[in-house]
């Protein structure tokens, strides 16, 4: 079965884009798509970050001890008899900042023994993928600027994993690979004036974009409407939507083939009658025309 892999360094937003993913995913869609969770340990994460977002809470920060690997299985639902069909497994490989620091800006520094497995781990995960979503949280860039060394340190990341993702192997084509530019409900103005996400992406991460702007770009966002809490902070909405992230589901599913509804089959079957029985109208009409002469 394919493998899809959601990565990103820390503060892309990939822990709350894995639970509004479970979410938006948790019924099949009007084509039959769902999101079915790997194991129990993913489906209960899963519900108790909707759940607390719900409630008003952001998910705290992966700490720098836990590697969180969760994951689905991609189905499609018949219309007609109604039995799934896998179509591909979606991780989100969640590690702590360290890890994507050791792989990628530091390697010759000193860590844990968990540390290096979870390194092992990442670059396994990236090596293996049919497709990827590289996360990239736009905001950070126009808060802080390029030239902040968190924001540094994020681009040069981003770039090195796509390096490793696009290299090419013997025997094995890359990737097909996407940016996302997360959290993008906060910016819409700004993405708006960019003329798009490619237009943002060159103008705020000119370092990716140079190298990297060919790939496919698209704007996401889990949280579609925020609140103000009682001290004065943006929190999720209780009635908020994941609906901002269809972009990612799009980009994955072009290409598959959509699963045929039961009124599409009768008016095909419809139409082979029609154009049968016209068939066989002919074939008597030039029967009895040489039986007249």
């Amino acid at each position: 079965m394919k493998k899809v892999v959601i990565v990103g360094v820390e503060g892309s937003g990939k822990t709350v884009m894995l639970a509004g993913l479970g979410d938006l995913y948790s019924l099949p869609d009007e084509n039959g798509y769902f999101l079915a969770p790997k194991d129990f340990r993913t489906a209960v994460y899963v519900s108790e970050l909707i759940e607390r977002m719900r409630k008003g809470d952001w998910p705290v920060a992966t700490a720098e001890d836990v590697f969180l690997n969760l994951g689905w299985t991609l189905k499609r639902k018949s219309n007609i008899d109604g039995c799934p069909t896998d179509i591909c497994e979606l991780n989100c490989l969640d590690f702590a900042g360290e890890v994507y620091r050791k792989a990628f800006v530091e390697p010759d520094k000193e860590v844990s023994d968990d540390c290096e497995r979870q390194v092992e781990a990442l670059w396994d995960c990236i090596a293996k993928a049919d497709s990827l979503i590289v996360l990239i949280n736009l905001g950070d860039v126009i808060v802080h600027g390029i030239a902040n060394r968190r924001v540094q340190e994020s681009m040069w990341i981003t770039n090195a994993i796509l390096d490793e993702v696009l290299k090419k192997r013997e025997g094995r084509e890359p990737p097909k690979t996407a940016i996302v530019l997360s959290q993008a409900d906060k910016y819409k103005s700004i993405i708006n004036e960019c003329g798009g996400p490619k237009g943002a992406l060159k103008k705020y991460l000119r370092h990716v974009d140079n190298s990297y702007g060919w790939l496919e770009v698209f704007a996401a966002y889990t949280v579609d409407r925020t609140i103000l809490n009682a001290d004065g902070f943006e929190v999720p909405a209780p009635d908020f939507t994941t609906e901002g992230l269809r972009p990612i589901m799009t980009w994955l599913l072009s290409g598959e083939v959509q699963p045929q509804s039961k009124k599409s089959g009768m008016d095909g079957m419809v139409l082979s009658v029609v154009f049968l029985c016209f068939y066989l109208l002919i074939i008597f009409w030039l029967i009895a025309n040489c039986l007249m002469r």
